[in-house]
């Protein structure tokens, strides 16, 4: 089970998962009630303020944030804590 430490690895768990299942951003962001710029920004790993302090509040606190993609998503590998995201083009 993927510990999560900051919005990248949270980006990268989202677009892994999403790409796994072939569902489309836009049809994503729709289900979810947010558009697709969002979803891609979170995929990228762009976080806002409020996010990026909720991971340090988690970190200073002790807590880990950990996530279970489901089973057809297969093994997904998250970047270490300071690598940057490869972006990739994949159809929506």
């Amino acid at each position: 089970m993927p510990v999560v430490k900051n919005p990248t690895q949270l980006g990268a768990m989202l677009r892994a998962t999403r790409t796994a299942l072939n569902l489309p951003a836009a049809d994503l962001a729709a289900m979810a009630g947010t558009s697709a710029v969002l979803l891609r920004r979170l995929e990228q790993g762009n976080a806002t303020t409020a996010l990026e302090k909720l991971f340090k509040l988690l970190d200073e606190l002790g807590i880990e944030v950990q996530l279970n993609a489901p089973p057809q998503a297969g093994h997904i590998r998250l970047p270490a804590e300071n690598e940057k995201p490869k972006r990739t083009r994949v159809r929506t």
